[in-house]
C-alpha cells in the first residue's frame, strides 16, 4: 500500500509502511502465549495474578478480535457467542473458589474437576475456531501475489 506526498520539485514520491509485517509479530507473540499457556493450562501466574487458564481465554480474545475484521457475519456471530458463553460459564463456575465459614474466608481454596472439565473442553473448541478463522482470513500469511493475505 503505498502513500503518495508531493516534494518541492513536484515530484511524486511514494513511501510505503507495511503494517503486515507488524500484525504477523502480534500474531506470533499471541500464538506463542496461547501454546505456552496450554503446557500449564491450571498453573498460576505470580506476575499477574491470574489463573493460566483465564489468561490463556484472554489471548484467544485477542486473536479473534484481530480476525474480526476480515470475517464474514455468520463467522462473527458464531465466534462472539462463543466467547461470550464461554466468558459468563467460567464467571458463574470458576475452577477455584475460597472455601468460606459462616462468610468468612478460611484460606482454603477449593478445586472443582467438574467445572474445569467444563471449561477445559470449551477452550479447546474455541481455540480451534480462533485459528480457523485466523486460516479462513489468511492473517497467518504474508501477502503475496494471487493471494490476499495480511
Amino acid at each position: 500500500m503505498g502513500y503518495g506526498y508531493k516534494t518541492e520539485t513536484d515530484e511524486t514520491k511514494t513511501s510505503t509502511f507495511n503494517a503486515a509485517a507488524f500484525k504477523m509479530q502480534r500474531l506470533h507473540e499471541i500464538r506463542d502465549k496461547i501454546n505456552k499457556l496450554n503446557q500449564f493450562p491450571l498453573g498460576f501466574d505470580e506476575l499477574t495474578g491470574e489463573e493460566n487458564h483465564l489468561l490463556l481465554f484472554r489471548c484467544l480474545v485477542s486473536l479473534f478480535t484481530e480476525t474480526y475484521a476480515k470475517l464474514g457475519p455468520p463467522d462473527r456471530k458464531a465466534g462472539m457467542k462463543t466467547k461470550d458463553t464461554l466468558q459468563s460459564y467460567m464467571e458463574k463456575y470458576p475452577v477455584r473458589k475460597h472455601r468460606k465459614h459462616n462468610g468468612v474466608p478460611t484460606g482454603e481454596i477449593i478445586f472443582s474437576q467438574k467445572n474445569w472439565d467444563t471449561i477445559s473442553k470449551a477452550l479447546f473448541i474455541y481455540e480451534r475456531d480462533v485459528m480457523k478463522y485466523v486460516d479462513k482470513t489468511g492473517m497467518d500469511t504474508p501477502e503475496q501475489d494471487g493471494f490476499d493475505g495480511l
